[in-house]
């Protein structure tokens, strides 16, 4: 089924109005997205890309019965708009939005915590589900309904190695873009559970980089899984010297055990299949999926969606 397919059901943009939102809002009409509404505060009873955009989150639901947002607003309004999401009713918000000062971020992602409901980014280039719906800003890229989970923090590694899977016919469940900031909603460690409980997924691809520990966390939290997925690794930034910032604001090997080789010795101690580059992964996949199982045919044969 892919994750988070009842979520992605009926969606709405908060910031629709503006150009990014507006970007989405197209994004979603041409891949089949199920956009119900749009959220701008003073802009209710506009209409963009053929949905109503209403003042406030609470309205959109009631009216619309939306249970995901694509928080796409400028950094000051995050907290007011992903606070409106959680009280509103929203189960899934995925903000877009980058430069979450971090005593917001963490504000935030203890209050979807607390919640039956979940946040993913902040600065995060989204979520994307073939066949379901697109919550993300990946329109160009091929993108082909299959068996392999993708779990990122970078969105730009998300693109190539999606377009390189699709290249050897293999197509993947779902994407999560985690967002490349120190303090996030949700976290690799969350998200690869849900991928082993998958029934759909049969591959789980983690990608990784300099700075923390999120994806030895990860890798230690599916050791203990019952369902145990293979799991291939990518970390980037093994030449990044310590201390050096790699991109996003997160991504710096600041302790021992962050830089990008550490961590790869260590999920490989844990049994975790780790690929030095990209060019390498879509091969390691597609050899895990031709060895467990006939998936790699499933893939292939269930076509494309973009």
């Amino acid at each position: 089924m892919g994750l988070f397919t009842d979520e992605l059901r009926r969606v709405l943009i908060q910031g629709i109005t503006g150009g990014a939102g507006r970007n989405f809002a197209e994004n979603m009409r041409l891949s089949g997205t199920n956009l119900v509404a749009g959220v701008r505060p003073g802009r209710g009873g506009d209409i963009v890309e053929g949905v109503p955009v209403f003042n406030t989150v609470r309205e959109a639901v009631a009216e619309t019965g939306a249970t995901a947002s694509m928080i796409a607003v400028p950094p000051n309004s995050v907290a007011l708009a992903a606070q409106e999401a959680a009280d509103g009713g929203i189960k899934l918000a995925v903000i877009y939005s980058e430069g979450v000062p971090i005593h917001e971020s963490l504000r935030l992602r203890a209050l979807w915590r607390s919640g039956n409901s979940r946040l993913i980014g902040p600065n995060s280039a989204g979520i994307l589900s073939p066949g379901v719906a697109n919550l993300s800003d990946m329109r160009s890229v091929p993108m082909r309904r299959g068996s392999v989970g993708v779990v990122s923090k970078s969105g730009t590694l998300t693109y190539e190695i999606v377009a390189d899977l699709d290249k050897e016919r293999l197509g993947v469940s779902t994407v999560v873009c985690l967002g490349g900031d120190p303090v996030l909603g949700t976290t690799a460690e969350e998200i690869v559970p849900l991928f082993a409980a998958d029934m759909q997924t049969e591959v789980v691809v983690l990608v990784g980089e300099p700075g923390g520990q999120a994806e030895v966390r990860a890798a230690e939290r599916w050791r203990s899984l019952e369902r145990q997925v293979p799991l291939v690794a990518l970390i980037v930034g093994q030449a990044v010297p310590q201390g050096r910032r790699l991109g996003h604001a997160g991504a710096v090997a600041g302790s021992l055990g962050e830089s990008a080789r550490e961590k790869m010795e260590a999920l490989a101690e844990l049994g975790v299949q780790v690929v030095d580059d990209l060019s390498s992964l879509p091969h390691a996949v597609a050899s895990l999926l031709a060895s467990g199982s006939a998936a790699s045919k499933r893939d292939a044969d269930r076509g494309s969606y973009d």
